[in-house]
């Protein structure tokens, strides 16, 4: 089912429901992303970047730059050491387990936490949020002052 959200907002459709992983037979399903996510996400970049690594700050900006779903990916995956915590914590509560549950092997494998991440990179909010972000990076102004902010935390 397709929710038609308004053009001037996103200028594209939005699946309401995103499909279930099954994982030990149980399906979880990630919820719809909001305002509370971006600041979630905002908070971990800046920690990682915060942390000095030179090669992953560079990743990160690049990423950044091209607003690419990449970014998610690569904060996930590089960011992991420097701020594990804020991204299970986050992981977590996007599928609606305790944090505790999301790491115990017995109810998540280490091959499933790979299909939540793809879940999470292919979510159609982060595509419509990606895709806004380019949107706003044409229109000079809106969108440099918020890359300005993240290349003072580096």
């Amino acid at each position: 089912m397709e929710q038609q959200i308004h053009e001037q907002t996103t200028g594209m459709n939005v699946h309401k429901d995103v499909e279930p992983i099954e994982i030990n037979g149980k399906k979880y399903k990630l919820r719809r992303l909001g305002i509370l996510d971006v600041f979630a996400f905002m908070e971990i970049i800046q920690k990682v970047m915060a942390k000095g690594n030179k090669e992953l700050v560079g990743r990160i900006k690049g990423a950044m730059a091209e607003q690419s779903e990449e970014l998610v990916s690569a904060i996930i995956f590089h960011g992991f050491p420097a701020c594990k915590e804020p991204i299970l914590e986050w992981i977590s509560d996007l599928i609606d387990v305790p944090k505790d549950d999301y790491i115990n092997p017995e109810i998540f494998p280490i091959q499933s936490h790979l299909d939540i991440l793809e879940s999470i990179i292919t979510h159609p909010d982060i595509e419509v949020f990606f895709m806004k972000l380019k949107e706003m990076a044409k229109e000079k102004g809106a969108f440099s002052k918020i890359k300005e902010q993240f290349g003072k935390s580096s």
